[in-house]
């Protein structure tokens, strides 16, 4: 048996999925923790076709629960498999998304830089400190 998530049948009705959980406990004593939850699809069926006809809501024609199948196949976007890129296309393209870049200028370099450099020396200088602490530490104790 096939089931149906209660976001799908929210999804069918326009309505929200707690309406939806509310009613599947109300009419059919059906409780459901979340819209992710599932219910047989015997269930859903019934239960949208019921509201469907309450409402007044005209539901699409055919499968209404059928999972839209994945496509598999080209990916769009890409070069088809087993085409290759020629040596001066290559070049064309890197020296295109290069032109896009946008290159820091040389106080926003000297400034990255320097961020850098200081980070690192901080950073040295803690672990130099913590390693030196830890040394007398393990000699104090197992001296």
């Amino acid at each position: 048996m096939s089931t149906v998530r209660i976001y799908k049948v929210a999804e069918l009705l326009g309505t929200t999925s707690q309406e939806v959980t509310a009613l599947l406990k109300r009419d059919h004593g059906i409780e459901v923790k979340s819209a992710s939850s599932t219910i047989e699809e015997v269930v859903a069926r019934q239960f949208v076709d019921r509201l469907a006809k309450q409402r007044r809501i005209t539901l699409p024609t055919g499968d209404i629960f059928a999972e839209t199948p994945v496509q598999k196949g080209k990916k769009p976007g890409g070069p088809a498999k087993g085409s290759r890129t020629t040596p001066a296309l290559f070049v064309r393209q890197v020296v295109a998304e290069l032109r896009k870049v946008i290159w820091p200028t040389r106080k926003e370099l000297v400034t990255y830089t320097t961020v850098a450099m200081v980070f690192i020396l901080v950073m040295v200088a803690i672990v130099t400190s913590l390693d030196y602490g830890f040394t007398k530490l393990v000699l104090a104790v197992f001296g």
